[in-house]
C-alpha cells in the first residue's frame, strides 16, 4: 500500500537523519542504539521484543566475529607499527615502485581484496608513511586510504556478500566478480582522478643493487602481513563453512605472534592494547551496527519498498534504491547485499526478469558498494577518522562527488550487460 511505503520512507529517512546527525558530533554508536530504538517503537515492537532482539544482536555469530576480527587487527597493526616493521616494509616497497601515486592506490587496495572488517586501521599507518614526502593534510590522507580501501571488493573471490547473491540468485559467481571488473578499474580511475592527479612524482632514493640486496630483507619484515592473508585465503578456500570473521582472527592472531616473536615484544602491553578508548569505542559501533540491522530485519521495514517496482524503471529504482537505503544505514557490503537481495531477487522474479538476473544482480552489486562507501556507519570510515583526526562528516562530503562520478559508469556498464544478455 501507499501509506505503508511513505510510512517505510519517513521511519528510514528519520533514523538516517539522526544517524548522520549523531555521527556528526562524534555519537555514533549512541546514534545507532537510538535510531534503532526509535525504529523498533516504531514498529510497534514491546520492550521485552527489543531486549530479545538485542540480546540477538549481541550473540549474532557475524557480531562476534566481527568484534574478535577487530581485536585481532588492532593488536596485529599496533604490534606492526611499534616495532617498526610498517615504516621498514614502506621504505623497501619505495624502492621497488617510484611512483608514490601507485603505493597510494596499492597499498589499500591490496589489503582491500581480502575482506577484513575494520581492515582501515591497518593501511591508516601505511599510507601515513606513504605521505611522508609530501606535505599532505589529514583529511587528504584520509580521503585517500578510505576511497581506495574498498575498490577491490566488487572483484576479491572472498567476499561473502557477492558469493551469497549470487548463490541466491543462481548465478556464476565467477562471472558475477569478472562483470565486476570494470567497476574496480573505474572506481580506480576516478579516485586518480580527484584524489592523487595534482600528486607530485617522488622517485625512490637508493640504487637497483641496494633495492636487490634488500630484497629478502623485505620478505621478513612483510612475513606477519603475508603470513596473515596467506592463511586467510587457505581457510576461505579450505573450511568455507567457517565465519570469515574467525577466519580472519586466527589469521591475524598468526600474524601478531610471528611479529612479537621477530622483534621480541613484551606480553606487558598486551592488555592496555585491547582495552584502549579507540578499540572499545569501536566494539560498540559494531554492536550497534548489528542491533540496527537486526531491528530492520525483525520489524520487516524494507519489504514495502517493493512497492516501488513497476515495470523495468521500477525494477531499476529497486535495484539502486534498495541497496542504497541499506547499504548507507548499515554500512556493510554484506548488509547491504543481505537485505536487499530478497526484496531484489522477488521483483525480478515477478517482473519476469529473471533471464537477465546477472544484470540486475550485478547492478545492486555496484550500488551497494557505494552505498557502503556513503555510510556515516561504516567501520572504516570510523577508524579512519579517528585515526587522522577528521571529521567523518568531511571525508564524507568529499567522497560524495567522486562515488556520484562512479555512479554514472556502473549505470552506464549496467545498460551494456542489458544489451548483452
Amino acid at each position: 500500500m501507499a501509506w505503508e511505503l511513505c510510512l517505510t520512507l519517513v521511519r528510514l529517512g528519520a533514523a538516517l537523519f539522526i544517524l548522520v546527525l549523531m555521527a556528526h558530533r562524534g555519537w555514533l554508536a549512541r546514534g545507532m542504539f537510538l535510531s534503532a530504538l526509535l525504529l523498533a517503537l516504531s514498529a510497534a515492537m514491546t520492550p521485552w521484543h527489543i531486549v530479545q532482539v538485542f540480546c540477538s544482536a549481541v550473540t549474532d555469530e557475524g557480531m562476534v566475529s566481527l568484534a574478535c576480527a577487530l581485536v585481532a587487527i588492532y593488536v596485529f597493526s599496533g604490534d606492526m607499527e611499534q616495532s617498526g616493521q610498517n615504516r621498514r616494509m614502506m621504505d623497501m616497497v619505495a624502492r621497488a615502485v617510484p611512483s608514490r601515486a601507485l603505493q597510494f592506490i596499492l597499498f589499500p587496495a591490496l589489503v582491500g581484496f581480502f575482506p577484513i572488517p575494520g581492515g582501515a586501521i591497518f593501511t591508516c599507518p601505511l599510507v601515513e608513511e606513504t605521505a611522508r614526502p609530501f606535505t599532505l593534510n589529514n583529511e587528504h590522507k584520509a580521503l585517500l586510504n578510505y576511497w581506495f580501501r574498498h575498490i577491490g571488493e566488487v572483484v576479491t573471490p572472498l567476499s561473502p556478500g557477492i558469493l551469497l547473491f549470487a548463490a541466491m540468485g543462481d548465478c556464476s559467481f565467477l562471472l558475477l566478480l569478472l562483470i565486476g571488473v570494470p567497476t574496480f578499474l573505474w572506481a580506480t580511475a576516478v579516485g586518480w582522478f580527484f584524489f592523487l592527479r595534482n600528486l607530485p612524482r617522488v622517485l625512490p632514493q637508493g640504487t637497483a643493487e641496494a633495492a636487490e640486496e634488500e630484497s629478502s630483507g623485505f620478505f621478513l619484515e612483510a612475513l606477519p602481513m603475508l603470513a596473515s592473508l596467506a592463511l586467510a585465503v587457505v581457510l576461505r578456500l579450505v573450511c568455507p563453512a567457517l565465519n570469515a570473521g574467525f577466519s580472519i582472527t586466527v589469521a591475524f592472531v598468526l600474524g601478531a605472534v610471528i611479529c612479537r616473536l621477530q622483534n621480541r615484544l613484551p606480553l606487558k602491553e598486551l592488555p592496555h592494547m585491547l582495552l584502549t578508548k579507540r578499540t572499545l569505542n569501536n566494539m560498540l559501533v559494531i554492536l550497534g551496527i548489528f542491533f540496527f540491522k537486526a531491528v530492520l530485519e525483525e520489524g520487516d521495514m524494507l519489504r514495502p519498498l517493493g512497492a516501488l517496482a513497476e515495470g523495468e524503471a521500477g525494477l531499476f529504482l529497486i535495484c539502486t534504491l534498495t541497496p542504497l537505503i541499506a547499504g548507507i544505514l548499515i554500512g556493510l557490503l554484506m548488509g547491504g547485499i543481505g537485505v536487499s537481495a530478497p526484496v531484489v531477487l522477488g521483483v525480478i522474479q515477478h517482473y519476469g526478469a529473471w533471464d537477465e538476473r546477472i544484470a540486475w544482480i550485478a547492478l545492486t552489486v555496484m550500488f551497494s558498494y557505494l552505498a557502503e562507501q556513503l555510510s556515516p556507519m561504516h567501520v572504516c570510515l570510523v577508524v579512519t577518522a579517528q585515526y587522522f583526526q577528521v571529521s567523518m562528516s568531511r571525508l564524507l562530503r568529499r567522497v560524495l562527488l567522486p562515488a556520484a562520478v562512479v555512479a554514472g559508469g556502473c549505470i552506464l556498464w549496467f545498460c551494456v550487460l542489458l544489451l548483452m544478455v
